[in-house]
């Protein structure tokens, strides 16, 4: 019986190795890919019985579901801790879904009150919580800029803030606030969305079938917006009910190119969803309410309050702001045997660098290497050619996926043929894993 029961671990871990790859976004695989987490959970339940009865298949496939799950959830649900800098600006924001006919304004009010943040975003949100808003005079005091557009269904939105509100949009499908704040006399874009989600088809009690094909246009939607901002060169900070777990690939398409702060400084799994009938719990049981942010907003904690009566826990995250450098690094490479002293131009699009410079020991192979003992500190090395007279190096992305792009330009002749080692040591405001680094164009 026991080695019967090894089947069950052996097979959440080969689900959990090649649903990355499938990317399943229909049916019963779909669900599955939602509750992968919980799957392999649910193993835990046969731990006691691989300790009883000493069944080596069982042992061996639950260390294996052990593995599997540790590679693939490990980064997301533990995080180092993050210094702040003292210099820095903090924005703190907070996102909650009140859930439809869950609570009268005036809790939706008590409820507010307690989230000590500069904004707060708001999904289903109704008039009579609109009309005790404004009937407060601490949240009045306390967050004076409000964008509110109230329905009685479930497209109900809202944002209050601190800050004054310099501009705001409000879209429907999804419902959207895209606002852009004045942050100490910085420009902010915030923006909250609130994609409804996709439908299950059950059998009895059993989920069987599942279709996200409006919401998957719905996040490409919001998607598209915060592209637009940062095409624009603005700061963006996301957040809201976005219906989408972490195990989606509807979910990787919406944080390509920006950080999700639970990843990044979260611990646990972040859950922040349970069905009304088990709030009684006090915990989430799905993450599908996120804090993203792009270049220029870099996540330095998150936290989960899951006491309140709903379906949806209060999420809070902030942000540490640090500017772009928009203005070009300008350094010059050293002239070898050879070759001549190279120009090179920095520009950073991610809001990660903090400089850079010639490196201080030559390097032989092409690539990105740490530095020994500077965590915060990288290597950039690429071929050039012996006649090349300027480089331009652009960095985009995040601290998951910083795409570094190389350009030469050369004089044109012969010797352009041949090639020397150029290194550059790139300067972040953060630890950067070499390895999330990838070079083009060089």
């Amino acid at each position: 019986m026991t080695r019967f029961l090894a089947i069950y671990p052996a097979l959440v871990a080969a689900l959990l190795a090649v649903v990355p790859t499938l990317a399943p976004r229909s049916g019963p695989l779909a669900i599955a890919t939602i509750l992968s987490a919980h799957l392999a959970i649910a193993a835990l339940t046969l731990v006691p019985v691989a300790i009883a009865r000493r069944t080596p298949e069982l042992r061996w496939s639950l260390l294996f579901l052990g593995l599997v799950a540790i590679a693939r959830f490990g980064g997301e649900w533990f995080s180092p801790p993050r210094d702040v800098d003292p210099n820095g600006v903090v924005f703190e924001a907070a996102s909650w879904n009140l859930e439809r006919g869950a609570r009268a304004g005036e809790d939706a009010v008590e409820g507010i009150g307690r989230l000590d943040v500069d904004v707060v975003a708001l999904q289903e949100l109704s008039a009579e919580h609109v009309r005790a808003i404004h009937a407060s005079p601490e949240l009045t005091a306390r967050l004076p800029a409000r964008e509110l557009h109230p329905d009685e269904g479930f497209v109900g939105i809202g944002l209050l803030s601190r800050y004054p509100i310099v501009r705001a949009d409000h879209y429907a499908e999804p419902s959207t606030i895209e606002a852009v704040l004045d942050v100490n006399g910085r420009p902010l874009t915030v923006i909250t969305a609130h994609p409804l989600p996709g439908s299950i088809s059950m059998v009895g009690p059993v989920p069987v079938g599942f279709d996200a094909g409006r919401r998957d246009i719905e996040l490409r939607r919001v998607r598209s917006l915060v592209g637009y901002a940062m095409d624009r060169g603005e700061t963006v900070v996301l957040l809201g009910d976005f219906n989408v777990a972490p195990t989606e690939p509807a979910y990787t398409d919406l944080v390509d190119g920006l950080r999700d702060a639970h990843v990044e400084v979260g611990e646990g799994p972040g859950w922040t969803w349970r069905p009304s009938r088990l709030e009684w719990m006090g915990i989430g049981l799905l993450r599908i309410d996120l804090a993203f942010s792009g270049p220029g907003a870099r996540p330095v904690a998150i936290r989960e309050y899951c006491d309140l009566p709903g379906d949806h826990c209060q999420l809070e995250a902030a942000y540490e702001l640090v500017p772009p450098n928009v203005e070009p690094v300008f350094l010059r490479l050293p002239a070898g045997a050879g070759f001549r002293a190279l120009p090179v131009e920095v520009v950073d699009a991610s809001g990660l660098l903090a400089g850079a410079g010639p490196a201080a020991e030559p390097v032989t192979a092409d690539g990105a290497q740490a530095v020994p003992g500077q965590p915060k500190r990288v290597r950039v090395t690429f071929t050039g050619g012996l006649c090349d007279i300027h480089a331009a190096i652009r960095l985009e992305g995040n601290a998951q996926h910083l795409r570094v792009a190389i350009e030469r330009r050369e004089t044109g002749n012969a010797c352009a043929a041949a090639g020397v080692f150029r290194t550059v040591e790139l300067r972040f405001v953060e630890a950067i894993d070499p390895g999330v680094i990838e070079i083009v164009g060089a």
